[in-house]
């Protein structure tokens, strides 16, 4: 009873609730929210987020969509959309993802899969080598560029950097993607 009555002051205490706002596991279906507001692990699977994603802990989405990211966790996306700009502090995962906008990175390791970066890519990690494995048809239109320490493409021969090349070296590497 004591809980609920705290729950209830706070609240009133805060006024109006904008956004869905998690702590511990937030988990979200087939649905549209304004935007993902959570402090702990998220699962997000055929979501629409018309807003923001802000995540301090691992995400991992599937088939969603959503205006711009900003994740403090590894991240893990599948066939997913994002239109805005992308901010990472973890390792990344991205299989046929599709980011509309700049994305920036610190990481150790990112792996792009049938993935499209229509603007740059700046990443910068503690790592004496952070690694971009690019498969599958990746493609990346704007500048990438390693701040800091140098980085390492590997990059199969159906995949590109179209743009400049900063602080990075290239192994090509032969793959099949079926």
């Amino acid at each position: 009873m004591y809980l609920l009555s705290l729950l209830a002051t706070l609240f009133f205490i805060s006024g109006n609730v904008l956004a869905y706002t998690g702590f511990d596991i937030c988990n979200h279906g087939k649905e549209e929210v304004p935007s993902v507001i959570c402090q702990g692990p998220s699962v997000l699977k055929d979501t629409t987020v018309k807003g923001n994603i802000n995540v301090v802990g691992p995400l991992t989405a599937v088939n969603v969509t959503a205006a711009a990211v900003e994740i403090v966790g590894n991240t893990d996306l599948q066939n997913t959309k994002i239109g805005g700009p992308v901010s990472i502090k973890g390792n990344l995962k991205a299989n046929n993802v599709v980011f509309e906008k700049d994305v920036n990175i610190e990481a150790n390791t990112i792996s792009l899969h049938g993935t499209r970066i229509k603007g740059s890519m700046t990443i910068s990690s503690t790592n004496a080598n952070p690694e971009l494995t690019m498969e599958c048809s990746s493609v990346i239109l704007g500048t990438l560029t390693f701040v800091g320490k140098a980085g390492v493409i590997r990059i199969t021969d159906d995949s590109v950097v179209k743009g400049k090349i900063t602080n990075g070296s290239m192994i090509f590497e032969k793959q099949s993607c079926k």
